[in-house]
């Protein structure tokens, strides 16, 4: 991100290779949130939040949840690959900084998350993150 592009005091994003590049990212994906299109985020599993910036699924889903939520993914990858494009970040990075963003703001209380250690768990007030995350 170049100077010109920056606001005053802040901080310029770290570069590939990096395990945390979420800065200035997570700005420019802050709306990531609204892209579940009707998914059912509920506390039975049907739709559910995964720390890699993409939604899954806790439960076995029905076809055509699976096809909402494979379009939704469809569409956040196209993004995260514009977003690491402009950024000079990675796609994994740029989908890893929403994912943390996702983690911290969009899993209400009894929503189903997905843990980095692959396990799907239900916020009981505290979501757990990976270790990249702020």
């Amino acid at each position: 991100m170049s100077m010109a592009h920056r606001p005053a005091g802040q901080r310029p994003c770290r570069r590939r290779n990096d395990p945390f590049v979420a800065c200035r990212v997570q700005l420019r994906i802050s709306h990531t949130g609204g892209w579940h299109e009707g998914i059912d985020f509920d506390r039975n599993g049907r739709g559910a939040r995964r720390p890699d910036g993409y939604l899954g699924f806790p439960k076995p889903p029905s076809a055509a949840l699976k096809a909402a939520v494979d379009a939704v993914n469809i569409k956040r990858r196209a993004i995260y690959t514009d977003i690491a494009a402009r950024t000079g970040v990675t796609v994994v990075d740029a989908a890893g900084a929403t994912g943390c963003k996702l983690l911290s703001t969009r899993v209400e209380p009894g929503q189903m998350y997905r843990t980095p250690s692959g396990a799907w768990k239900t916020n009981d007030g505290s979501v757990e993150k990976p270790s990249f995350c702020p």
